[in-house]
């Protein structure tokens, strides 16, 4: 026998259809198989031996290799690599297409003819320049039972099922791109680095759906599948285990803007790659996207697509059904050994649906499903198993007893379980007699007390019991150890908590504890083990559920005390901050754990969510960009109006003080100041609904045009009970009212004092948008300077209603109208200016409407009066009991109540009063002009307007003050509207 000395000689003295068996060695050449080469094998096609493939080397690395594919043929005839090994390519190894179908012979007349390789191994091929494929894989082409490693490629192997308009699915069904039954692990990008962008799979093409069935991809410093570029056809994804990959499990990444295709991904394992085990890339702006079968996968440790990109506009998911999450149990990762242990939850997880792409058979050439199954296992490899064992989670040893705890995979085919106690190892192949029966699949769990003692080992293991007539067994369970002991118990177990966090603690001298939490209080779950600390902070909190928590104390040996004291809390949506001794790194934000800035506990909130301040300083400046409420502890007790003063935000003039960028947040009893900025110095508003309750914005300054020195609404601004005072801007001292379309800004009982606004809106400025109203309802402006208190300025369909209002001393009349809309009713406005309205003179001013109100110097107007209000105090609110603004109200104005909240009208069905105050009166009550004391006598002398309606009067006497609400009886009733006098002689 006498062997030719290269692999290409061997060619081209062969004929066609000859096939080339290789010896053992090194073979630094380019091959060409001439067109003639059926199959190029080592001696493991006549020997069986598989030392025979590692010996069988063809090498790439040699002088001129270049970047020339290794193995060559044409694309007319059918060819075989089985068996061999590629290595140190400097190139691409073979691209494997066969376009005709029949490689050469008379369709019809002999099998379908491929270009294949088999059972090689593909090693330590590539440099920085490969950024092709290692192995293309076209129409005709297959890849099966091949170990890819150590390779430095853009792409290991690439799938490219491109075909023309005549492909059409059943002509071409047996000549579709396939990669099966084959390993990729530790290869790398060109760079020999981490790369999620380059793949051990790449999927492409448009319409000859390529099948990657039976893979196993782990350890790669590369993603394993991308679906990469614009396939219009089915891609089919089954039985791959994709695990502890530095990249993407599959990613789609395609870019083209007409994407039809479907792919089927059923029965795979994608577990613990770095950076999903899938994900779509592919944006929204891609028109048609794809649709996808995602079925009967373990995805990761949750089984869900949630942020993975997969639930998209563009992506359609028609079948998502029946995927698992949490760890498969692979045999050793660090050997390499991806098969499944027996109590696995991938153990019959499959499904046969799409049959007619399922394997005969898994990676290692057993039959795919086991027999005594229905189903198939998931991922790469079939077990061996009939159903799986049950998963032994642990043990609780405690005082002369030991508990067991465990979970079932699949569990509707169990009728029960066994458990297996011995004080030494039990092997595999044991076959002892069970020490206990559990019946029913839903028990999972064990108390072990017979002939358990202290401090001594025992080991135990499970079995399940399926539920056929004659019930079989499954294999063992892991094994878990055991040593009971008596372990005193933790004491003083007490838990403090945010609305993020809860921080338990507790006093014990044991080694390690376990903590259980439930939101069932009879329900002690497991929840942290082997925790070394005294103290533990749980991160994992839903707002509003309760929860419970019991701590147990573990010896040395792993002995369990009974259970602790149980504490619960409920976590909130507070978020406690205290300025000057909080802290953001120690605390969580409860009421004794407070946080230090509001800032850092704004950034820690969710929408729905409130920041409370506790009394103190706060030299910050915030920006509320989330659905919140700021507050002070006066929203907890609104007795607690001391908070409203003695909790500040100060922006120390260095800028706007609060910014309100969330369209709907919410500040509640607490005070703003020193802001300094062109706008909105003390609160800006961009956007949405911003509600004021209670709040004082003080000493603020804008120094821009329309600036709001106090606070620039921009939207739909709620503000009630407020105090906006010594405010400075331009154009609106206090406040900037934009207005929002179709809606109302609302004012209400609120203060506007000592603000200055020197051109325009001592207090407000308004600019209303179209159709939009601002209700200003029990306000106060008094001793404002500058320009007009209200300035408006709005459009034609603006409207500003000013109802029971006070305007008293400010130094320039009360309104001044540019142009939009003001209706002014049961209001007063007094000593403001020599006029108490003006107005622009031109086409596009507005009308200013007065009603029902006390005017100095009267205006035009139904029910207005022109007299003293008699204020009873410097506040310019409540009125004298004879004050004539009483009862002289327009009744259709429904304001509900006054400024301080007492019920309009009063008493009930009456007149309402003009002003921000309600009076207890119906009507004004006598003047008091005089008294006259006489001998043992006191004339009394009084008037009363007006008159009408008034038939007598009741005098009271008392040797001390008389208050409004004194309950004294009359000292004398008299009659008569004329009577003005009357003369005390009573004892």
């Amino acid at each position: 026998m006498y062997p030719l000395a290269t692999i290409n000689k061997a060619a081209d003295n062969s004929t066609a259809g000859d096939t080339v068996v290789v010896y053992p060695g090194v073979y630094k050449e380019r091959v060409d198989l001439k067109g003639k080469v059926s199959m190029l094998a080592s001696r493991f096609l006549l020997t069986g031996d598989t030392a025979d493939i590692s010996a069988t080397r063809i090498n790439g690395n040699f002088i001129g290799s270049g970047n020339s594919a290794l193995v060559q043929s044409t694309t007319y005839s059918a060819f075989h690599l089985y068996g061999l090994t590629f290595e140190e390519a400097q190139g691409p190894i073979v691209t494997l297409e066969l376009q005709s179908m029949y490689g050469g012979s008379t369709s019809g007349t002999t099998a379908v003819q491929l270009q294949k390789i088999s059972r090689s191994i593909i090693k330590n091929n590539g440099n920085s320049n490969s950024w092709g494929n290692l192995i293309s894989v076209r129409l005709g082409g297959v890849v099966d039972s091949c170990v890819f490693y150590g390779n430095r490629y853009d792409k290991v192997v690439a799938l490219e099922g491109w075909g023309s308009s005549s492909d059409t699915a059943a002509s071409q069904a047996p000549r579709r791109p396939q990669l099966l039954n084959s390993t990729f692990y530790l290869n790398s990008s060109p760079s020999g680095g981490i790369s999620s962008s380059s793949y051990a799979i790449s999927v492409t093409g448009d319409r000859m759906r390529p099948r990657v069935i039976n893979n196993l991809v782990y350890n790669n410093r590369i993603s394993g599948i991308g679906i990469i570029n614009s396939p219009t056809d089915s891609l089919i994804i089954l039985h791959n285990t994709i695990a502890n990959n530095s990249g993407y499990g599959i990613a789609f990444t395609t870019w083209n803007s007409s994407i039809t295709y479907t792919i089927l991904l059923q029965n795979n394992i994608l577990y613990r790659n770095t950076q999903r085990d899938i994900y779509s890339g592919i944006s929204t702006g891609n028109n048609l996207g794809f649709s996808a079968i995602i079925r009967n996968n373990l995805l990761g440790s949750t089984g869900h697509l949630g942020g993975t990109g997969m639930i998209a506009l563009n992506i359609t998911l028609i079948d998502t059904t029946r995927n698992i999450g949490g760890d498969p149990v692979f045999i050793d990762t660090a050997l390499g050994n991806y098969r499944v242990q027996a109590w696995s939850s991938v153990i019959g997880a499959g499904t046969i649906s799409s049959s007619s792409y399922l394997p005969a058979k898994d990676i290692a050439g057993n039959a795919r499903i086991f027999s005594g199954r229905t189903k198939p296992d998931l991922g790469a490899f079939e077990s061996a198993f009939a159903f799986s064992a049950p998963n032994f989670l642990r043990t609780e040893p405690e005082n002369r007893r030991v508990g067991l705890f465990w979970t079932q995979n699949l569990p509707a085919g169990i009728s029960g379980y066994r458990v297996y106690r011995s004080r030494q190892p039990i092997p595999d192949t044991s076959t002892m007699a069970e020490i206990g029966t559990v019946v029913g699949s839903s028990t999972l769990s064990y108390i072990d007390s017979v002939g358990v003692t202290n401090r001594d080992t025992f080991y135990y293991r499970l079995k399940s019991l399926d539920n056929a007539t004659t019930p079989a067994l499954s294999p063992f369970s892991r094994q878990l150890m055991a040593i009971p002991d008596s372990v005193p118990p933790v004491s003083n177990l007490i838990v403090k908590n945010g609305p993020k966090r809860a921080r338990l603690t507790w006093q014990s001298q044991a080694t390690t504890y376990d903590i259980y939490r439930s939101t069932d209080s009879t329900n002690k779950v497991i929840y942290i083990q082997n925790i070394t600390d005294t103290s533990y902070v749980d991160t994992a909190l839903v707002r509003n559920t309760r929860y419970y928590y019991w701590v147990r104390a573990r010896n040395v040996n792993g002995a369990l005390s009974d259970y602790s004291n149980r504490v619960d809390l409920l976590p909130t949506n507070i978020w406690y901050v205290k300025t000057g001794t909080g802290s953001n790194i120690l605390n969580m934000g409860a009421p004794d754990l407070p946080l230090l800035t509001v800032s850092y506990a704004i950034s820690q909130s969710i929408n729905g969510d409130t920041v409370l301040m506790l009394p103190g300083i706060y030299s910050e400046r915030v920006t509320v960009n989330k659905q919140i409420t700021l507050a002070s502890r006066f929203i907890l007790d609104n007795s607690d109006t001391a908070a409203k003063t003695s909790t500040i935000i100060d922006g120390q003039r260095m800028g706007i003080v609060v910014r309100a960028e969330n369209p709907n947040s919410k500040y509640i009893g607490f005070t703003i100041r020193n802001g300094f900025s062109s706008v909105g110095a003390g609160l800006y508003n961009t956007q949405g609904v911003v509600e004021m309750r209670h709040m004082r914005v003080i000493d603020c300054q804008a120094a821009g045009d329309i600036d709001g020195g106090g606070a620039y609404f921009t939207g739909k601004a709620l503000i009630y009970d407020c105090e906006f005072l010594r405010n400075t801007g331009r154009k609106g001292g206090a406040m900037v009212l934009n207005g929002i379309a179709n809606d109302t800004v609302k004012v209400i009982r609120t203060v506007f004092k000592y603000n200055q606004g020197n051109e325009n809106g001592s207090a407000i400025i308004i600019f209303g948008a179209n159709n939009s109203s601002v209700l200003i309802n029990n306000c106060i402006f008094a001793k404002n300077t500058g320009a007009n208190p209200i300035h408006s300025q709005g459009s034609s369909t603006t409207t500003t209603f000013i109802n029971h209002s006070n305007f008293f001393n400010n130094n320039a009349a009360a309104i001044y109208m540019a142009s939009g809309n003001v209706v002014v009713r049961n209001s007063i406005l007094r000593g403001n200016a020599s006029s108490e309205v003006a107005s622009t003179i031109g086409p596009n001013t507005g009308p200013v409407t007065i009603t029902y109100s006390n005017v100095k110097g009267g205006y035009t107007g139904t029910g207005n009066i022109n007299v003293d209000p008699l204020f009873a105090d410097t506040n310019y609110i409540k009125l004298l009991n004879n004050s004539l603004c009483i009862g002289a109200g327009d009744s259709t104005v429904r304001v509900s109540d006054d400024y301080y909240q007492f019920p309009r009208p009063s008493p009930a069905g009456s007149k309402p009063d003009i002003g921000a105050y309600e009076s207890l009166g119906k009507f004004p009550s006598p003047s008091l002009t005089s008294v006259e004391p006489g001998n043992r006598k006191v004339t009394v002398f009084w008037n009363q307007t007006p008159p009408d309606g008034i038939v007598g009067y009741k005098l009271y006497r008392s040797q001390s003050a008389i208050n409004d609400t004194a309950t004294l009886q009359p000292l004398v009733i008299i009659s008569g509207v004329l009577q003005n006098r009357y003369v005390d002689t009573t004892s």
